[in-house]
């Protein structure tokens, strides 16, 4: 093979690399941009709250239940808007969606369960804590309860939403924290 040639083969190897890297960017670019600018402040604001929510005994029981496995439940979630609840400012309806993945000391997966949920938070004095959380019921229910739980904004981006990207991309972050806690 000639120096020229050579030349030519790697050249296209690193362009075919950089391609691929940049489409992988890409895809987190497109999750992120569905927020606008206001929403994330507020999510940056009330991400440690979530992330201890959605990580709570309270909030595991009553949304997971127990896992097949005998496992650790991570959770992680995509952040889908946030609105003042009502007259009451102080309130806030987060909508977030959440994959929950059971995982144990081998990162062998067991349960899993991916589902949009509001996250309702309550604002005193500039501190925000959880009130509770909705989810859709699952089968005939759901569609109903998406459009009853989820206004109409949030509810266009859940369909538009790509699942498959969005809950790949849960799950490595899952993955990331069975390793992290099995280490």
């Amino acid at each position: 093979m000639n120096k020229s040639l050579f030349l030519k083969v790697i050249s296209s190897f690193i362009l075919l690399g950089i391609t691929l890297a940049l489409s992988g960017c890409q895809q987190l670019n497109v999750i992120q941009s569905q927020v606008s600018t206001k929403s994330r402040n507020t999510e940056q604001e009330i991400k440690p709250v979530i992330e201890n929510y959605i990580q709570s005994e309270i909030f595991l029981k009553d949304f997971f239940g127990s896992g097949s496995i005998n496992g650790k439940i991570f959770c992680s979630y995509h952040f889908l808007g946030v609105d003042q609840k009502n007259e009451n400012k102080n309130t806030i309806n987060t909508y977030i969606w959440l994959l929950c993945d059971e995982y144990n000391i081998k990162i062998k997966r067991g349960s899993a369960a991916s589902i949009p949920i509001v996250v309702i938070l309550k604002n005193q004095e500039n501190k925000y804590q959880t009130v509770n959380h909705q989810y859709p019921r699952d089968g005939a229910s759901y569609s109903e309860d998406v459009k009853k739980l989820f206004p109409t904004d949030v509810r266009r981006k859940i369909s538009d939403l790509d699942q498959n990207k969005i809950v790949n991309y849960l799950n490595l972050e899952n993955i990331k924290k069975a390793q992290i806690y099995f280490k």
